[in-house]
C-alpha cells in the first residue's frame, strides 16, 4: 500500500508541475540575515507518538521549499510529537506540540529556539495573544491556560464549558471555538482578556468547524451532514448568520484580502465578509486522494495552499493554486502538513 500511495504521489507531482525538480527542495539554511522572512511557514505535525514533527518554509516567489528548519537551526534537536498549530507574537513563533505537551518558542525569522512552555498543558491545540498574555487551549481538561507573554510564566487556567479547539483574540476578548468532535461542539466561549474570566457562551445550531478574525470581527463556520452556516461575531454578540442547505460538512475558514474562504469536499469556496450569501459552486476543486486530501489549507495573498497528507504513510504533497485553480507549484514537504502561515 505504501508503494502504491508513493507512486501515485510521484505521478501527481510530475504531471501537475513539470517545471519542479529536486533542486527546489533543500535541507539547508538560506543565506540571509532573516532566512525565513518573506515566505510561508509550514507546520508538519508528523506521526502520532513518533516525535517526527518538523517545520518547512517556502519562499514568497515559490522557487524553493526548505525542509527540517527546526532541526537545522537547533543542532538537530527533535521538535517533538504532533505539531498542532503555530502562533506569532512580535518576533517569536510559538509551536504548539499537542502530544508532547509543550510550546516551543523560536525566533520566527531564524527558527532558533529561545524558550519552552510546559506548565499546565494538557493536549494543547492552539494559541492566541491578547493584553500581553498568551492563551492556549487544552483539549484534555477543557481549559485555557494563560501565561505572561514577556516572561512565559504561568498565570492561571480558565475553565471552559466545552472541549476547545482553536481560538482567536482581539485586544479585549479571546474567542474559543469548541471542538466539532465533542458532543457539545456548537459553541464559541468568550473570555474577557482583562479579567481572564469566561464571560459568555454563544450557542450555534451546528458544530463548529472553523474560526477566523478580521480586526475586531470574528467569523465562524458551522456544518453537519445537512447544511452549512457562517456567522459574524462582534464583541459578545452574533450580528449576522447565513445558511446553505446545499453545502454539507464544510470545514476550515480563513480570510484573505477581504474575502472569506472555506472548503467543502474537494471544493474551494469564497464569499465576501459582508456575508451576502454562501455560494453553491466552488472556485475550483483540488484532486481527490481519499481522506487526507486538504489536510492543510489556507489562502495567503491570493494563493491557495493545500496539502495532501498521503495518508500519513509518506511525505505530504503541497499544491499551490491561483484563485482560478491553476497550479502554480507543487512541492514535497514532510509528514502530515496541517497548516500554512505567512511570515
Amino acid at each position: 500500500m505504501k508503494k502504491l500511495v508513493l507512486s501515485l504521489a510521484i505521478i501527481a507531482f510530475a504531471t501537475s508541475c513539470s517545471n519542479v525538480d529536486d533542486d527546489t527542495i533543500i535541507d539547508e539554511i538560506p543565506q540571509a540575515e532573516k532566512p525565513y522572512s518573506n515566505g510561508i511557514i509550514i507546520c508538519n505535525e508528523g506521526n502520532f507518538q513518533s516525535s517526527n514533527a518538523e517545520i518547512s518554509f517556502i519562499k514568497n516567489d515559490l522557487s524553493t521549499v526548505y525542509n527540517n528548519i527546526f532541526a537545522l537551526n537547533n543542532s538537530n534537536a527533535t521538535l517533538g510529537d504532533v505539531a498542532q498549530f503555530i502562533g506569532f507574537n512580535n518576533d517569536l513563533a510559538y509551536i504548539v506540540m499537542n502530544n508532547s505537551n509543550t510550546i516551543e518558542i523560536v525566533n520566527r525569522y531564524t527558527f532558533k529556539k529561545v524558550n519552552q512552555i510546559s506548565q499546565e498543558l494538557n493536549q494543547p491545540r492552539a494559541i492566541a495573544f491578547s493584553n500581553g498574555k498568551i492563551y492556549v487551549t487544552n483539549a484534555n481538561n477543557n481549559t485555557v491556560a494563560v501565561y505572561n507573554a514577556t516572561t512565559n510564566t504561568f498565570i492561571k487556567t480558565i475553565a471552559l464549558d466545552n472541549q476547545p479547539e482553536k481560538l482567536v483574540a482581539t485586544s479585549n476578548y479571546v474567542y474559543v471555538q469548541s471542538s466539532s468532535y465533542s458532543t457539545t461542539g456548537n459553541t464559541i466561549e468568550i473570555i474577557n482578556s482583562s479579567s481572564d474570566t469566561n464571560t459568555k457562551d454563544l450557542t450555534f445550531a451546528l458544530p463548529m468547524n472553523g474560526i477566523t478574525i478580521d480586526s475586531n470581527m470574528i467569523f465562524v463556520i458551522g456544518s453537519d451532514v445537512n447544511k452549512t452556516e457562517i456567522s459574524k461575531i462582534e464583541n459578545e454578540a452574533v450580528t449576522k448568520t447565513i445558511t446553505s442547505n446545499t453545502l454539507k460538512s464544510s470545514r476550515y475558514l480563513t480570510l484573505d484580502n477581504g474575502n472569506l474562504y472555506f472548503t467543502n469536499g474537494t471544493g474551494i469556496f469564497t464569499l465576501s465578509k459582508d456575508l451576502n450569501n454562501i455560494p453553491s459552486a466552488p472556485l475550483f476543486n483540488v484532486s481527490d486522494n481519499s481522506w487526507s486530501t486538504l489536510f492543510g489549507f489556507n489562502v495567503i495573498d491570493g494563493k491557495v495552499f493545500s496539502s495532501d497528507a498521503n495518508g500519513f504513510t509518506d511525505n505530504s504533497i503541497i499544491t499551490i493554486y491561483d484563485l482560478s485553480g491553476n497550479v502554480l507549484k507543487t512541492f514535497t514537504t514532510e509528514i502530515g502538513t496541517n497548516g500554512f502561515y505567512k511570515n
